[in-house]
């Protein structure tokens, strides 16, 4: 990706505001830099945050011509996989209930993408309200039964201080032009021992560090600005105002079909192969949980007000 440098521009780390992190990958055309004080990866200089809203459009959702020629950003069939993407969410709002101790409440999901957690949420007696930067998703998502859904950032929506039991953003934090801010936000709006649950690719991962620019988060460096591991995540959550009461890998259901046109995008040709001799094999709807090792889920309760 080749962005004009008046759509650049230059920041500080996020988590410590350092202002000499080194360079630590290549790829496209950016530099994700490593800060030497806290360890926090970011992409700098970045697109700015009107350049990187434009990526948001309705295809974001079904993008399998551009994942297939080499952009890695957005999803191949978001809406295809609606079926897995939604069971792989159900661990995670028993997480939630479990850290409330069964207390079901009010439910903020950021990032809310096509609504299929907040009507999961909703089914389990949730009041759920939602946001997202895209036009798209969040009308989407506004069809939720019962369902509130802001278009745009969560800051701008408006809610009352004190008014959640619950705020997640899942694969969505490495996307924020000012992670810190939104999490500063997200405690604003818990009421005390509310939850704050995330998903986020984990830099610190094996994969991470083998793979270096094959990884495939890496790769989606024209979306993923940011790039946080166990640590650096939980020392943002503590700086403001979380306590983290668990932390494990984030795990999804895939069916076979799925798994490979998520493949695809690395070689079109094998994968290609290999779909259809999953399809003559009868493979093709088989469900497969994968945890691949490489993504974090992190779970903090409020312990005090920012």
């Amino acid at each position: 990706m080749t962005t004009p440098e008046r759509n650049m521009e230059t920041v500080n780390c996020n988590l410590c505001g350092g202002d000499c992190a080194e360079p630590y990958l290549e790829l496209n055309g950016l530099t994700i830099r490593k800060c030497p004080g806290c360890g926090l990866l970011y992409v700098n200089p970045r697109p700015r945050p009107e350049a990187l809203k434009e990526l948001y459009t309705a295809d974001y959702f079904s993008n399998r011509d551009n994942c297939f020629k080499g952009r890695y950003f957005g999803y191949v069939d978001y809406a295809g996989n609606r079926g897995e993407i939604t069971d792989s969410f159900r661990p995670r709002l028993e997480r939630i209930e479990a850290v409330l101790g069964g207390r079901r409440g009010r439910l903020l999901d950021i990032g809310c993408a096509l609504g299929y957690f907040l009507h999961l949420a909703a089914q389990n007696g949730w009041q759920v309200y939602g946001t997202d930067v895209s036009a798209a998703a969040a009308a989407s998502a506004a069809g939720v039964p019962g369902a509130s859904v802001f278009c745009g950032p969560v800051e701008a929506a408006g809610f009352a201080p004190g008014s959640f039991d619950a705020v997640t953003m899942w694969d969505v934090i490495e996307h924020l032009p000012d992670p810190a801010a939104t999490v500063r936000h997200a405690n604003k709006l818990l009421k005390p021992g509310g939850v704050f649950a995330l998903v986020t690719p984990d830099a610190g991962s094996l994969a991470a560090r083998l793979l270096r620019s094959r990884w495939p988060e890496f790769r989606r460096i024209e979306e993923h600005i940011y790039f946080f591991s166990r640590g650096t995540l939980a020392a943002l959550l503590k700086k403001h105002g979380f306590e983290v009461v668990r932390v494990e890998g984030a795990g999804r259901i895939f069916d076979v079909t799925s798994i490979i046109n998520e493949m695809k995008i690395y070689n079109f040709k094998f994968f290609g192969a290999l779909s259809s001799l999953s399809e003559r094999l009868g493979l093709s709807n088989l469900k497969i949980y994968v945890k691949p090792g490489y993504k974090l889920a992190m779970y903090a309760r409020k312990i005090k007000e920012i």
